[in-house]
């Protein structure tokens, strides 16, 4: 998204709420990688999980602020797993 579209979103819903998520294992929080790692092995696999536990929880904790859209080819994956954790955010803002 450009940077004239981001403002003018930010103005049209009058929110300039913007959530960065960086795919890096290392801004993960131990525990959530501890849960993967340790039944997956420090794989890839562990990884790519961890990470996407950890940023579906951001996105669960700021969901009243943002508006999302989603283009993944995995749509009915994510909405289960979004489902699944709404009781169970662990990233706070």
């Amino acid at each position: 998204m450009s940077f004239d579209r981001l403002i003018e979103k930010i103005i049209e819903l009058k929110n300039p709420t913007v959530v960065g998520l960086d795919p890096k294992l290392e801004y993960v929080p131990e525990f959530i990688q501890r849960r993967y790692l340790d039944s997956d092995g420090w794989t890839l696999k562990a990884a790519a999980k961890a990470i996407f536990d950890y940023t579906i929880s951001c996105l669960l904790s700021s969901r009243r602020l943002l508006t999302m859209r989603c283009t993944v080819t995995t749509v009915s994956e994510l909405s289960k797993r979004l489902s699944a954790m709404q009781s169970s955010t662990v990233c706070s803002l």
